[in-house]
């Protein structure tokens, strides 16, 4: 424990101090958590310490996401004795950015073990954090931010920047057997009498059009005001079974393909030139568009990947761990070269503290190394951030940026 605020209240209560307690919980509401203190002897460093407030028997608390991972190992927060407050700090460099959240009374042994996505434990927000972040369907995402993290002007609505048009639709699929939402972005002056569109195709559609998470359009409308990218068509894939459809699956190239892009083309003036067609996703979706790279790259000319989960292979959704991770890495390693062109980026704080699993950046960065040995157009990227909608979104610009620009080509 190396908070300096946290030294002064245990050195107050040490003393017999009765009102330092109430004095700091005061102090924090009105600040806000986590609590960030300079590194005195690091300057481009902080303390940043979790705290959690409970009264009642709890066993254990702990912080997952961010800079402390997704498991159990060095995430549990620590009890002052004789009080209501829970800790844990972390030496932070500056400038980073990702969500967090609390789980109380886990039984961590079970997750080690390899829990199931329905006994998953109960995620609790902040309440004191200084900037909650909902995430899909459920809000208990908090976030958050250095001093130093970097601005996100392209997010956000600009005063005088023409809007394109969203429009949602309801797609059945006769490959899928089923109905999903898709949303299409066009942009502001869209005609048929102009040239041809690019076209921009996201999965977990949802998240990518919503304007809480990555706000795509309003990033596009910027792009485009600013003269970075041409005027294209974005296509926003809703999920209905995400974990079967996003993980290399061909039925969804498939259903992508044969069904999605043609109903695009015949209602949209939108260019068939596959140099001018982008597929892009975060997590699962950064490991669907490269499979869809791999799978047609006569449609998709361009792969836009962020935190991409190349560590998958199928035996992992069997639940068989002693296979080697790095299907689709390999795939592309033993796969003749294609006119593709890839955007890559990652968190830096995307490490697994669970060594049955690589982390995103070593799987990220060896799918770089695999593509720039066949020799790929690459842009690769890490960012200091977490597995997060919050960095992505700040990211995502600079994807489309590489990749609307001509370029050379595999």
């Amino acid at each position: 424990m190396r908070s300096p605020q946290l030294k002064v209240l245990i050195a107050a209560l040490e003393a017999g101090d009765i009102g330092a307690l109430a004095a700091f919980w005061d102090h924090i509401e009105g600040e806000g958590t986590p609590l960030i203190e300079p590194v005195d002897e690091k300057h481009d460093h902080f303390w940043l310490t979790f705290l959690w407030r409970e009264t009642s028997q709890l066993r254990s608390v702990h912080v997952l996401k961010g800079i402390a991972g997704w498991g159990f190992h060095d995430t549990q927060l620590t009890k002052l004795q004789g009080t209501d407050l829970w800790y844990k700090t972390y030496q932070v460099r500056d400038g980073a950015r990702f969500g967090y959240y609390y789980v109380l009374d886990m039984d961590y042994s079970a997750w080690d073990r390899g829990i199931t996505t329905n006994q998953w434990p109960k995620f609790e927000v902040d309440p004191l954090c200084r900037r909650p972040f909902p995430t899909a369907e459920r809000a208990f995402i908090a976030l958050a931010e250095l001093p130093g993290a970097s601005d996100q002007p392209w997010t956000r609505d600009q005063p005088g920047v023409p809007k394109g048009e969203v429009t949602l639709h309801l797609f059945k699929s006769e490959v899928l057997g089923n109905e999903r939402k898709v949303w299409i972005y066009s942009p502001p002056g869209y005609s048929i009498q102009k040239e041809a569109y690019g076209l921009v195709i996201f999965f977990d559609g949802g998240l990518y059009v919503s304007p809480v998470f990555l706000a795509t359009p309003e990033v596009l409308d910027n792009l485009l005001a600013a003269g970075r990218i041409p005027p294209m068509i974005a296509v926003f894939v809703g999920n209905v079974n995400r974990e079967q459809d996003l993980p290399c699956n061909e039925r969804f190239v498939s259903y992508v393909a044969e069904e999605l892009v043609p109903w695009v083309h015949r209602s949209y003036h939108v260019s068939a030139d596959p140099s001018k067609c982008i597929v892009g996703g975060s997590s699962y979706g950064g490991l669907a568009a490269a499979y869809c790279g791999l799978r047609r790259p006569d449609l998709f000319g361009n792969v836009l990947s962020q935190s991409g989960s190349y560590w998958w292979y199928p035996e992992c959704q069997r639940g068989e761990a002693d296979v080697e991770p790095g299907w689709l890495i390999r795939r592309y390693r033993d796969t003749d070269r294609m006119s593709l062109r890839f955007y890559l980026d990652v968190g830096v704080l995307e490490r697994s503290p669970d060594p049955r699993y690589p982390d995103q950046v070593a799987v990220n960065r060896h799918m770089r190394d695999v593509l720039l040995s066949k020799g790929y157009p690459v842009r690769y990227a890490e960012y200091n951030g977490g597995h997060d909608y919050a960095c992505w979104a700040g990211t995502l610009p600079d994807g489309l940026v590489y990749l609307a620009a001509p370029g050379p080509r595999g």
